[in-house]
């Protein structure tokens, strides 16, 4: 099939046609993602209502064992608690949250965290930052840190009054001074950072390191990064034992501020679960066992134990209580693996349905980044803004080649089976920009009945002359 028209014309048009198909698809797909919750809501209407959905053991804020149990229900879900012999407690019965133990998070998330809330500028300082550390022996100053040489990867703390007009003094790691300090006394990049009664813990290259605003000193943790650290304090005001404790596999370790080891627990079992400190400043530690599994007439069924710890100040520990876990043996029909597993499937390549075709989603993946980088925190690089959406939806560029090539693969038959022109370029674009310029490409011109399909001026014949034609 010969056309007389341009390539730059049809790919114009094409185009054209493109950009509000790739709406329309987003759209289509965002209209299904929300019938298939409509559909699972749906399934769970229909089962058999307060299925429990898990139970543990947890600690009372005065220290005691309990059991919580979730049970789920249409609407959602409600949560009760029992003493360990099964007496129900009442629904304002408070449990203890486990203290919050910084880990070995991921570089790029903690230096984001920390350029987010922590960070003045190198040049001027912020107007108004949204994190500050109180100076304890000077009202209405605070501590800010700030970067020493960006080619250095420095940082060091400086001092000033609430209205940030005036830089006062500076913190390194020998402690305060009056004059700028040089990259060589600064801190390394510090990762992971925690503040509680003006003291700073973070990690500085490959140690530990602890900033008591109130003594003004610098001391030395840990020389060991491959572990957990964290406050030893309650989640209430309290006279709390000013200590540290250092998780590092089954051992806790507890030091003071000035990096002296106070206590060391080793603990039995197969991993260390929450960390609670109660209200009367006792240290519980509830600690997970190997799991056992066994096939039952009801499914498969993993079983565990849960023992609750308190760690006494002279180094010993005392068992309080144990609660013997197990896995639901089955699960209602909204909560099967199958149903999981399309749920799991569509956070891991959602990016990549939504926007078919790798050119769409390179496309608007690099914008969403640049825009990011340019118009949000300006501290994070466009790369890191492209990593971070590639982590959200990993197997969103393989799927969206994989929409493409279909797409591509049908307009590279039809071009072959027509006989029509510009076979390669119609088929890399198909696959770039996906379904919406396979449909683009399919309606921007007209397609000649297939009989018709390389016939030509030149080898048309017209009908078998049979003597009628005189009457025409």
């Amino acid at each position: 099939m010969k056309r007389n028209d341009s390539l730059f014309h049809n790919l114009a048009l094409t185009v054209l046609m493109t950009l509000p198909l790739i709406g329309g698809i987003a759209v289509l797909v965002g209209v299904t993602g929300e019938m298939w919750k409509e559909y699972k809501r749906y399934r769970r209407s229909t089962e058999q209502q307060g299925w429990s959905t898990y139970s543990r053991s947890v600690v009372l804020r005065d220290g005691t064992p309990a059991i919580e149990e979730q049970i789920r229900y249409k609407n959602g879900y409600d949560k009760k608690m029992t003493t360990l012999d099964g007496v129900e407690l009442p629904r304002d019965a408070e449990r203890l949250r486990g203290i919050y133990l910084q880990d070995d998070l991921d570089a790029q998330f903690r230096r984001r965290r920390l350029h987010n809330r922590l960070f003045a500028p190198t040049d001027v300082l912020r107007p108004e930052p949204t994190r500050q550390f109180r100076d304890p022996n000077r009202p209405g100053h605070v501590w800010l840190l700030r970067e020493s040489d960006r080619s250095s990867g420095k940082y060091y703390l400086v001092n000033t009054d609430r209205d940030l007009q005036k830089i006062e003094r500076y913190f390194d790691r020998h402690g305060p001074r009056d004059d700028k300090p040089d990259a060589d006394t600064s801190f390394s990049e510090p990762l992971g950072l925690i503040e509680s009664d003006d003291v700073l813990v973070f990690q500085s290259a490959g140690e530990i390191v602890a900033i008591d605003f109130k003594d003004e000193s610098v001391a030395q943790i840990s020389n060991d990064t491959a572990l957990k650290w964290g406050f030893r304090k309650g989640h209430r005001e309290g006279d709390y034992r000013r200590e540290i404790i250092l998780l590092t596999g089954k051992v806790i370790r507890t030091v003071d501020f000035s990096g002296n080891e106070v206590n060391s627990y080793a603990v039995e079992g197969r991993r260390v679960g929450e960390i609670f400190v109660t209200d009367d400043d006792r240290l519980l530690v509830k600690v997970y066992s190997d799991s056992e599994t066994e096939v039952t007439p009801d499914g498969q069924v993993t079983s565990w134990t849960e023992s609750l710890y308190e760690l006494q100040n002279d180094g010993q520990i005392h068992e309080l209580a144990q609660y013997q876990r197990r896995s639901n043996p089955s699960a209602p029909l909204a909560e099967t693996a199958g149903v999981r597993s399309v749920d799991w499937f569509i956070g891991q390549a959602g990016h990549g349905i939504i926007f078919p075709g790798p050119a769409v989603l390179l496309g608007l993946e690099s914008v969403g980044a640049y825009l990011s980088s340019q118009y949000g925190n300006r501290q994070i690089t466009f790369a890191e803004n492209w990593q971070r959406i590639q982590a959200e939806s990993p197997w969103a560029i393989p799927m969206s080649a994989f929409l493409g090539a279909i797409a591509a693969w049908f307009c590279y038959r039809r071009q072959r089976r027509y006989q029509a022109d510009w076979t390669k370029t119609w088929t890399v674009f198909v696959f770039l920009f996906g379904p919406a310029a396979y449909f683009a490409w399919r309606w921007h011109r007209s397609w000649p009945p297939l009989e018709l399909v390389g016939v030509t001026n030149e080898t048309f014949s017209g009908p078998v002359a049979n003597g009628l034609e005189v009457f025409a």
